[in-house]
């Protein structure tokens, strides 16, 4: 099982937070988990920020090895959880992979009574120099990372109640005791295998939903919020099903995606978009002259830069007058999210959401779909 921390360069918060999460595995002698970190607008291969990486040596951590990635899709697919900083953030995973969202949430979510945010703020950055931002990130980082680890090891249903019980005392009023129906609903989630994660965060959900009603007394037991968990449930189970179709030992993504662009290469000549053939037969010259000996994954990889590339090439072909229509569209698109997003967030997905306009335009599928 795979949990992800997301932030925009992942050099510092999600680097930092996987590393917190890590050295938790570490010592608990956890094999089953892992830990990884992405950022939405980051650039490959850099090492955590030189302020971030000595904080995480006086505390213990250790970020020498780190090394940062871009967010792509496949790795949505694969996390099991994914914990994201911003709410921009959650908006660039929704235009990846909106079928890892209902694994998807704010890591402030996790915030602890006393933390230095409330559940649903945005973990804070801090720039280099910056010293007291820092600490202040570290610290935040480091109690929602705690309160996470506490979650991810129960392991006893002993454990799951206790963590519900406190999460509701907490939230409705210390007095509250579960009832007799609680438990009955408690052990079914148990039984079928429902996770922690999902029963806090509607939990939470529920509760918030009941108090912005006006009707925050009535939220005293869990059947509130069963429809929530049965329905997140089915959501989570869905995505994580789903394992990619087994291949005959032949079909290597290389060999998939290179099929694609022929046959998209021949329906464009057929069409007379001679610019946009062109760009695909280039693109299928690439994918014939990348090494075979190479693992699926890293072939993927490269498959996913050279969309990249494609992308630019086929904005070239459409030309500005189709390039600002499909803007627009993706703009009006992303209206609903855009007051919370920053500007590079937005600005990035917006081109994400144009270049795949554009190979929808021109009929061509992902190069290395999962």
């Amino acid at each position: 099982m795979i949990v992800l921390f997301v932030c925009t360069a992942n050099i510092h918060r999600s680097a930092l937070a996987e590393a917190m999460l890590a050295s938790a595995l570490r010592a608990a002698g956890r094999s089953d988990l892992r830990a990884a970190s992405a950022g939405t607008i980051a650039l490959q291969g850099l090492p955590a920020s030189r302020e971030a990486s000595e904080l995480a040596r006086r505390r213990g951590l250790d970020l020498s090895g780190h090394r940062s990635r871009p967010l792509r899709r496949p790795h949505l697919l694969e996390a099991a959880r994914v914990l994201v900083m911003e709410s921009a953030h959650l908006s660039h995973v929704g235009s990846l992979a909106p079928e890892a969202l209902p694994r998807t949430c704010l890591l402030s979510a996790y915030a602890p009574p006393g933390c230095r945010i409330r559940p649903g703020g945005d973990v804070p950055d801090a720039f280099d120099g910056d010293e007291e931002g820092l600490l202040r990130s570290h610290e935040v980082l480091r109690d929602c990372v705690d309160r996470l680890w506490s979650e991810l090891s129960c392991r006893t249903m002993e454990a799951y109640v206790a963590a519900v019980e406190s999460r509701l005392q907490a939230r409705v009023g210390g007095g509250l005791s579960l009832s007799p129906a609680d438990w009955s609903l408690l052990d079914a989630w148990w039984s079928d295998g429902v996770p922690l994660w999902i029963v806090l965060d509607c939990l939470e959900e529920t509760i918030a939903r009941t108090e912005r009603r006006g009707d925050s007394g009535r939220m005293r037991r869990l059947s509130y919020c069963a429809p929530l968990v049965h329905e997140r449930r089915e959501a989570w189970r869905r995505s994580m099903v789903g394992e990619p179709p087994v291949r005959r030992e032949e079909e290597s993504p290389l060999g998939a995606a290179a099929q694609r662009l022929r046959d998209a290469a021949q329906a464009l000549s057929g069409t007379g978009q001679a610019q946009a053939a062109r760009a695909v037969e280039k693109a299928l010259l690439e994918v014939e002259a990348m090494p075979r000996d190479e693992g699926p994954a890293l072939q993927r990889l490269r498959l996913l830069e050279l969309e990249d590339d494609l992308g630019t090439a086929l904005r070239a072909a459409a030309g500005p007058h189709a390039l600002a229509s499909l803007s627009r569209m993706a703009e009006g698109e992303l209206q609903p999210h855009a007051g919370r997003m920053t500007p590079e967030a937005l600005q990035r997905t917006l081109a994400l959401l144009v270049d795949r306009r554009l190979r929808d335009h021109y009929g061509i599928p992902p190069l290395a779909p999962e």
